[in-house]
């Protein structure tokens, strides 16, 4: 297979600065960051905390009304920690979750 296929199937990427709560699956307390991007089967976020690879979370996604361009919804969503990303300068952690599952839920 080329690179070129590769890259053909690859889920679209939408590049989205939006709030992100997690935390460990059975977890109580909820983590906040920030979306770098996100598609129909992974989320890339940045936050403070550092989450070992393999760790399985719980996620919700805020996505406003005029994103969504009726409703405001959150995605809530399951999936596992594939990537972590610490950048040297700063406390900031790039979190790569492999999507699992998903819901929408409106909010209004």
């Amino acid at each position: 297979m080329t690179s070129s296929a590769i890259r053909a199937e690859r889920p679209t990427r939408f590049e989205l600065g939006l709030p992100v709560q997690f935390r460990p699956i059975g977890g109580s307390e909820w983590t906040h960051g920030t979306s770098r991007d996100i598609s129909r089967s992974g989320l890339l976020f940045r936050s403070d905390t550092q989450v070992p690879l393999g760790t399985e979370l719980e996620v919700i996604i805020a996505m406003p009304r005029e994103l969504t361009g009726s409703r405001a919804v959150h995605v809530i969503c399951t999936g596992k920690v594939v990537r972590n990303l610490a950048a040297a300068e700063t406390d900031t952690n790039f979190l790569a979750l492999e999507i699992t599952d998903y819901n929408l839920v409106r909010l209004d």
